[in-house]
C-alpha cells in the first residue's frame, strides 16, 4: 500500500536488515496508506546519520505520523493497530489477547519498573538535584532528560523524583 503519488501522513523509516519488516507486513495487511523511506546501514552496521536525525536512537523501525514519532516495533505495532486497525490484527480469543497483553506487561512493565527504581535510588543518593550530582547539569543530565521526559509524558507509574527533575529542567527555559 506504499504510495509514491499521494503523501500519506504515516512514514515508515526502514533500515535494511532490521525489524521494520514486521511493520511493513502489518501496514500491508491493514491496508494503511504509508510512505516508505529507505536507509542503508553504514559499513560499521550502524544506522546512517539521516535516520538518527529522525529519532536519536538511530534504530529501525521508526515511524512518523503527523506529530508522532515512535521507535521500537512493539510500540509501533500497538499504535498502528489502535489507530488504523479497525478491530483487525487483535487476537480473536480473549485468552490469546490476555496472553499477548501479559507478555507485554511482563517484559516491558517489569523492565520499566526496574529502570525507574534504579533511577529513583540513584537520584535520592546524589546531592544538588542533577543526575550526576553537583550544582550544574552535566553530560549525564543531557543524556537522561529525553528518556525521563518520554516516561513522564506517557506513563502513570513514574516516580515523583523523576517528574520533579523534568519539571526543574523545563523551568530553566521558561
Amino acid at each position: 500500500m506504499s504510495t509514491e503519488t499521494a503523501q500519506p501522513s504515516l512514514v515508515l523509516h526502514h533500515l535494511n536488515d532490521s525489524r521494520s519488516q514486521r511493520i511493513l507486513w502489518l501496514l500491508e495487511e491493514l491496508q494503511v496508506p504509508y510512505q516508505l523511506k529507505k536507509y542503508q546501514r553504514l559499513p560499521s552496521q550502524l544506522a546512517p546519520p539521516e535516520l538518527k536525525a529522525i529519532h536519536p536512537l538511530g534504530r529501525s523501525p521508526v515511524i512518523t505520523d503527523g506529530d508522532v514519532t515512535l521507535a521500537e516495533s512493539g510500540a509501533i505495532v500497538e499504535y498502528i493497530i489502535t489507530k488504523y486497525g479497525k478491530s483487525k490484527a487483535q487476537p480473536p480469543q480473549p485468552f490469546a489477547r490476555a496472553v499477548c497483553n501479559n507478555i507485554i506487561a511482563y517484559v516491558i512493565d517489569n523492565r520499566l519498573k526496574g529502570n525507574f527504581a534504579m533511577i529513583e535510588q540513584h537520584m535520592q543518593k546524589v546531592s544538588g538535584g542533577w543526575f550526576a550530582g553537583g550544582d550544574e547539569p552535566t553530560s549525564a543530565d543531557y543524556m537522561m532528560l529525553f528518556g525521563m521526559e518520554a516516561a513522564t509524558s506517557r506513563l502513570d507509574n513514574v516516580p515523583d523524583i523523576m517528574k520533579k527533575y523534568v519539571e526543574r529542567v523545563h523551568a530553566m527555559y521558561v
